[in-house]
């Protein structure tokens, strides 16, 4: 934690953490964004799924114009996200080959429903 602050310091608006199956965390101006990686059925080969990520991320920010609001980067690391899961399940590309935008989809609004709450929870 503390060197990602240390880095978002130096200049850069956003820091994100790749943490491998533990998903990824982000530092920004607005705070802290913590997303689990989508749990698969099969692993076969993490290689290649910090790339994919990433890949997910910036093709979803490109899509937008390139504005980095909150909104846009939690729902872009949902998207790199989406696109590490399907890395995994198989070898070198071919996860990814097979995935189709439906699917992509449902891993995005699957990876929402598990990670939302309500924002004002009742006391207790």
């Amino acid at each position: 934690l503390r060197a990602a602050e240390g880095i978002r310091m130096m200049g850069p608006s956003v820091v994100i953490v790749k943490r491998g199956e533990y998903g990824a965390l982000a530092r920004s101006e607005g705070g802290w964004f913590s997303l689990p990686a989508f749990p698969v059925d099969s692993l076969k080969d993490p290689t290649g799924a910090g790339d994919s990520f990433a890949g997910g991320l910036l093709g979803f920010l490109a899509r937008r114009g390139g504005r980095i609001d909150e909104a846009n980067l939690r729902l872009g690391m949902a998207h790199g996200a989406a696109a590490a899961s399907f890395t995994v399940e198989d070898f070198g590309v071919e996860g990814l080959r097979k995935a189709t935008l439906s699917k992509f989809e449902d891993r995005v609004r699957r990876l929402w429903e598990m990670s939302r709450f309500d924002l004002n929870p009742p006391r207790s």
